[in-house]
């Protein structure tokens, strides 16, 4: 499946893509994981074979040394505000009568879904 900037499978995204000019090579990174994944290919259908190709590489790496892979987006999101606006949140989300993580939650996805007009 094409993402924005790039590709997804098994939940790890590929992007980062850059063309190198001399051998004609599509490089990209999978940006979702702290492990350094790369791929290469030349064009589209290419590209997209060498992501899946390493997604499942690195997967068959971990299963090998018996090693949990990493969980791309683990629904863990740590942020730093200043204490005013911590304050302002843990209000306004009381009177809403929901928790603060109910609350951001409700948030973010409110600004990251698209409006349909």
């Amino acid at each position: 499946m094409k993402v924005a900037g790039g590709f997804e499978y098994k939940g790890f995204v590929g992007g980062d893509l850059a063309l190198d000019a001399q051998t004609g090579f599509i490089d990209g990174r999978i940006v979702n994981a702290r492990t350094v994944i790369t791929f290469a290919g030349r064009g589209p259908s290419d590209i997209e074979r060498a992501f899946r190709r390493s997604v499942d590489e690195y997967l068959a790496v971990c299963a090998e040394e018996n090693v949990a892979p990493e969980k791309p987006f683990s629904g863990q999101l740590n942020i730093r505000i200043g204490p005013d606006l911590h304050r302002a949140v843990t209000l306004a989300a009381e009177r809403r009568g929901a928790s603060v993580n109910a609350f951001v939650a409700e948030l973010l996805e409110s600004s990251t879904t698209e409006k349909s007009s």
